[in-house]
């Protein structure tokens, strides 16, 4: 029998597998990861046509494989209320929280307009190696030096992205 499974990975994003369980010569039940369907979970005949030729000994009813819904997931944080450094220690989580990655969030936060950072002179494109690191360091209880000017920089970008204008 071959379904779809919606697992989170370690970031909180919903993703699918497509998998096929049976039982071994002991009896006890088994199963086997056919394919990764990605936050989709989209499984097209062309898809299911390249898996009867990867496996074709398994006895796969294909045509009985339906797409699953994703697991629901928990009412998103109002973020309306939030001070900016409230919205700045969460925003890890909140990020998260809406199934975003870095690269994701930062794409969206360059295209709501986020200019590019000046410190000390220089100019700093925002990265997403450097814009992983600042999550890290808004959730701490004291911010390094620099760090504050920085947050405040980008917290009316983030109210835009995650939806509270």
């Amino acid at each position: 029998m071959a379904f779809i499974r919606w697992k989170k990975n370690r970031f909180g994003q919903q993703q699918a597998y497509l998998v096929h369980s049976y039982r071994d010569k002991k009896g006890s039940p088994r199963h086997i990861t056919l394919a990764y369907l990605g936050k989709s979970g989209e499984l097209t005949q062309e898809h299911i046509a390249g898996l009867k030729q990867d496996y074709p000994d398994l006895p796969v009813e294909w045509d009985k494989v339906k797409p699953a819904a994703p697991a629901k997931t928990s009412q998103l944080t109002d973020i309306s209320g939030l001070s900016d450094e409230q919205l700045l220690r969460g925003l890890r989580g909140l990020r998260r929280e809406r199934g975003m990655t870095i690269a994701e969030m930062l794409e969206e936060l360059l295209k709501a307009g986020l200019p590019p950072q000046r410190v000390m002179g220089y100019i700093y494109q925002f990265e997403r190696g450097y814009y992983g690191r600042l999550e890290k360091l808004f959730e701490r209880e004291q911010w390094p030096e620099g760090i504050r000017e920085t947050g405040l920089h980008i917290a009316p970008f983030a109210r835009k992205v995650l939806g509270g204008v």
